[in-house]
């Protein structure tokens, strides 16, 4: 994004909108760590995060691999894209609940 920009102030100014873009995915992820274990939510974050490192550097070596071979981006850039719209789909279809009903918290028991 900052190579477009044509000021200084505009770089900064969009390096600023990022963090602060950031900043609030990091507050949401403790918030999804504390859904997945409310009692140990430094393990679950670091669980999550340990496995979302791992996944992370075999995409890398995927992509690498898939881009040697073909010499060429478009599979790598159409596989992310189908990720995001199936990662888009199962969060909201996960999050849905009949009109009305109040949402009950993961590892929640009813009473």
């Amino acid at each position: 994004m900052v190579p477009f920009v044509a000021t200084a102030w505009g770089a900064v100014t969009a390096l600023v909108a990022v963090n602060l873009g950031l900043g609030i995915w990091n507050s949401m992820y403790l918030t999804m760590a504390q859904e997945v274990s409310s009692a140990n939510v430094s393990t679950a974050a670091g669980t999550l995060s340990g496995f979302g490192s791992l996944v992370g550097a075999f995409a890398m070596w995927a992509v690498g691999h898939v881009t040697n071979s073909a010499d060429d981006f478009t599979i790598p850039m159409v596989s992310v894209t189908v990720a995001i719209v199936l990662a888009a789909i199962g969060g909201w279809a996960t999050s849905r609940r009949p009109v009305g009903q109040p949402q009950t918290p993961v590892g929640a028991q009813e009473a």
